[in-house]
């Protein structure tokens, strides 16, 4: 049992080619990013493959972006539609990169500047509040959750520093499932960025610690 269907990977979702363009009509998707960064994280890269052309393939399709910045309350601090009137659409294949290149530029300062206003924080409640946020968009090729950060929340129901990480895994899920805690991720597919990477003065996690975080988000 897992919280979610996860991939831990660090490389693009694939839209459009790695933000190459294509020549086809770019899918129409929806990401929503979920940012902790919070004091023992270690700097979050936001320069990834998987931040920065994941948002441009998204915009350059004309897709949706939502940002989340997670702490002990989490809150969408950016929701876009990126759709832009049929008439401007005719416009060359090269203007319209272009001008999705500086539309993801200008999304890449926001979220560079998205800080915890909570010392605590509280990633299951950011997934939630992400669910919520993409779940009733329609007319979506495909719904994407990004989360980048350390996983570890030290508030909520599964705070972990009620010594979780020394549980098992399964039990774990099976009491948040008990209390009707977790969210439905359905038709949604969620891809973490950075799990476990945390920097003083929060001690590394252990091989054995890393494995079970990562059983617990994703199985």
């Amino acid at each position: 049992k897992a919280l979610i269907l996860l991939l831990l990977v660090a490389v693009t979702i694939n839209l459009t080619g790695c933000g190459t363009g294509s020549a086809e009509a770019p899918e129409k998707a929806a990401v929503c990013y979920v940012i902790g960064n919070t004091a023992n994280s270690k700097g979050l890269n936001l320069n990834s493959p998987l931040v920065q052309d994941t948002a441009y393939d998204v915009i350059l399709g004309y897709g949706y972006v939502a940002v989340i910045s997670v702490d002990e309350d989490p809150e969408v601090v950016l929701a876009n539609n990126y759709e832009i009137d049929m008439k401007y659409k005719s416009a060359s294949a090269e203007r319209l990169k272009t001008d999705a290149r500086a539309k993801a530029t200008n999304l890449s300062v926001i979220m560079a500047n998205v800080m915890a206003d909570d010392p605590e924080v509280d990633y299951l409640e950011g997934l939630r509040l992400a669910v919520r946020t993409l779940a009733p968009l329609e007319g979506y090729t495909s719904k994407t959750i990004i989360v980048i950060g350390t996983g570890l929340s030290t508030s909520g129901v599964l705070d972990f520093r009620n010594n979780l990480l020394s549980a098992e895994p399964d039990s774990i899920v099976t009491m948040l499932a008990e209390r009707e805690e977790l969210p439905s991720f359905d038709g949604i597919t969620v891809v973490w960025q950075q799990l476990g990477d945390v920097s003083a003065p929060q001690h590394s996690l252990t091989q054995q610690q890393r494995n079970r975080l990562e059983q617990i988000y994703g199985g």
